[in-house]
């Protein structure tokens, strides 16, 4: 009897051992992304509660991308020609209804990806080219964070760093 309640106690205390390192682990596993999100101009990949905004007045291209029909709204502007990004360093804001709009004044497709580059893997969003002579209006809300880089993947050294306002949180 003695030795029934001894192994029935030991399966206990692993159990709750087991228990307790199972949610150390999850700890640091959630801790991990959390801190992955915070750096997200670092090391980038969107949240799944992050689903843009569509705007009305736009055809939908992808989830994240809306193409432009009319030029009615106010919008923060970056434009991509000979090269690089004009300008480098924008804010969006509520009045800029938080979207930034690309326009490519160049003659080559400009590919936007979430930088900063690396080659291995592609962070973020995957918005589709925007041809020559067109623009295209993206939403570059990822959760929380308020700072992002872009880079053409066509040229990954043309980048421009998007800084959210809290309005648009």
């Amino acid at each position: 009897m003695m030795n029934l309640l001894s192994t029935e106690k030991k399966i206990i205390f692993f159990a709750i051992i087991l228990f307790f390192t199972l949610v150390v682990i999850l700890f640091y596993v959630t801790t991990g992304k959390r801190i992955e999100e915070r750096g997200l101009v670092q090391n980038a990949s969107p949240s799944p509660s992050s689903i843009p905004f569509q705007m009305p007045s736009a055809t939908p291209v992808q989830n994240n991308t809306v193409k432009r029909e009319e030029n009615n709204d106010i919008h923060a502007i970056v434009r991509y020609e000979q090269g690089s990004f004009d300008p480098a360093d924008i804010t969006v804001t509520n009045e800029t209804g938080c979207f930034v709009e690309i326009q490519n004044t160049s003659d080559q497709d400009v590919i936007p990806r979430l930088g900063p580059y690396d080659p291995k893997q592609e962070k973020g969003f995957l918005y589709p080219a925007i041809a020559p002579r067109q623009t295209s209006l993206i939403d570059p809300r990822y959760g929380i964070v308020t700072q992002f880089s872009f880079y053409n993947k066509n040229n990954p050294s043309a980048v421009f760093t998007v800084s959210i306002d809290p309005t648009c949180l």
